[in-house]
């Protein structure tokens, strides 16, 4: 059996029964679908162990200590969240949907892709879960532009905007009073880019 408690700040909770024993941790991933993930590696470690020796103990701090960039990754940018999520097919949109509609209902989401990606139902997935969007361009002969993705989001998201540039979708948000929430989403070119621009520290500087 498992239960999952999300927490606004990035980090998850789960009490996890098998056939060999509970668990109670904390992951430091956002999101319940990291809480499936993780009970599904904690069940198969468990199998693996009578051959490759794993304790009990190195399981739990393998679920506590796990990282991955760019996957519901939160920045705090001037007090406010900003999360970064690589959700570039319909099932990561979904599942991003399901952790905002949870945690940051209403976030403004700053949002590309690739040209070849189904952006149609990744829209359908995120309807009702964010609030402003903005489309930006990202690098690579794939990419979408924001002229296309407002195109073909226009039948789910006739409000969502071109912007010049992600650094300038993000300057707008964070620029406006009231705390929203931002999600960076879509591409992983994209959500690399912001990684990039958030780790150098440019936009915690207030620009005139």
């Amino acid at each position: 059996s498992l239960e999952i408690d999300s927490a606004p700040s990035g980090r998850t909770g789960l009490r996890l029964s098998t056939p060999e024993r509970s668990y109670r941790l904390t992951m430091p991933l956002a999101g319940a679908h990291q809480a499936l993930n993780a009970a599904t590696a904690i069940r198969a470690a468990e199998l693996l162990a009578p051959d490759f020796l794993f304790e009990p103990r190195a399981i739990e701090r393998g679920v506590e200590r796990v990282r991955w960039p760019g996957r519901l990754e939160r920045f705090i940018v001037r007090g406010r969240n900003v999360w970064l999520d690589g959700c570039h097919n319909p099932e990561g949109a979904a599942s991003l949907a399901a952790f905002l509609r949870a945690a940051a209902p209403g976030a403004d989401l700053v949002f590309a892709a690739m040209a070849d990606k189904d952006v149609e139902s990744m829209a359908q997935a995120l309807a009702g879960a964010v609030g402003e969007i903005r489309l930006v361009p990202v690098a690579g002969s794939r990419a979408a532009t924001p002229e296309q993705l407002k195109q073909r989001l226009a039948s789910v998201f006739p409000d969502a905007r071109p912007a010049p540039s992600l650094a300038a979708a993000l300057e707008e948000f964070l620029s406006r009073a009231g705390g929203k929430p931002i999600i960076v989403a879509g591409s992983l070119y994209l959500v690399g880019e912001a990684r990039q621009l958030l780790l150098g520290g440019s936009l915690e500087r207030v620009h005139s």
